[in-house]
């Protein structure tokens, strides 16, 4: 986390998708999968940040407009995918990346 904070800060995009990738992998190899669990909780939390508001109507109009659907330049969707990816190659996960497919599906449609 504090990686992707100083790419931020140096406003690097290219560090902060290595870093992100890190991160995710970091989650991924620590997740039990199981609902307790801090690291599956963090990596849940991060999916749905990525994500985004589900639709405008079950948002605060605030938070909707607050959320950026970019971070440095790069589409946070795209890192969404990215990190579905990496979290499907884990079988304990394989239901939380499975859910929050069909939720983007959703959003997307």
């Amino acid at each position: 986390e504090h990686q992707l904070s100083a790419s931020l800060s140096l406003q690097s995009s290219r560090e902060y998708h290595d870093w992100f990738l890190a991160y995710v992998r970091f989650l991924v190899r620590r997740s039990s999968g199981a609902g307790t669990c801090p690291f599956w909780l963090r990596l849940r939390e991060l999916c749905y940040d990525l994500l985004g508001p589900l639709s405008s109507s079950s948002a605060s109009s605030s938070s909707a407009e607050a959320w950026q659907s970019q971070v440095l330049g790069l589409e946070k969707r795209a890192l969404l995918q990215e990190a579905i990816e990496l979290i499907a190659a884990n079988d304990a996960l394989a239901q939380v990346s499975s859910h929050i497919v069909l939720t983007a599906s959703d959003v997307n449609s």
